[in-house]
């Protein structure tokens, strides 16, 4: 499960980087989430930085979930 989580946390950061990469390289932040979610569009840079902040925290919850069930390391 940790392990599980804890790539789910990696997907949003790489998405949400991947959005402010492109941003400032293209003048687009486009992702594959991004493109998914028509909601997002004319939103994309906040988006991005959103994923990357909800990936690391997704991210830092998995470690938390690995410790509450003596998987830590």
């Amino acid at each position: 499960m940790k392990h599980l989580i804890a790539f789910i946390g990696f997907v949003l950061t790489a998405q949400g980087v991947i959005a402010l990469a492109t941003y400032l390289l293209t003048g687009e932040a486009r992702s594959f989430l991004l493109k998914r979610i028509e909601v997002l569009h004319g939103h994309e840079v906040f988006a991005g930085i959103v994923l990357v902040v909800l990936g690391v925290a997704v991210m830092a919850a998995s470690d938390a979930v690995g410790r509450g069930r003596g998987e830590g390391h």
